[in-house]
């Protein structure tokens, strides 16, 4: 899928449609592959399912995909905020 499914993936939750969305991302959560700046997939697509629970209203499970995401950076410089 790479970056374009989750930047589709990102469109279609802020349309409401989370349902079209989430198997965006399960699907990207194991990914191998990084983005051009060395972001995994497999984080962007925690990050992706994590929002979606949320948004349900599914709070302990979108804190474990938050976790998972997190878990999934490479190295920490990739926590850093840009330009830090």
């Amino acid at each position: 899928m790479g970056e374009r499914g989750w930047l589709r993936g990102l469109a279609l939750i802020s349309l409401g449609r989370a349902d079209e969305a989430e198997p965006l991302f399960r699907e990207l959560t194991a990914a191998v592959d990084r983005t051009d700046d060395g972001m995994g997939l497999a984080s962007i697509g925690w990050f992706g399912v994590a929002e979606i629970e949320r948004a349900r209203g599914r709070f302990a499970d979108a804190i474990a995909s938050f976790g998972r995401a997190i878990a999934e950076f490479r190295d920490s410089d990739q926590r850093a905020s840009p330009g830090i």
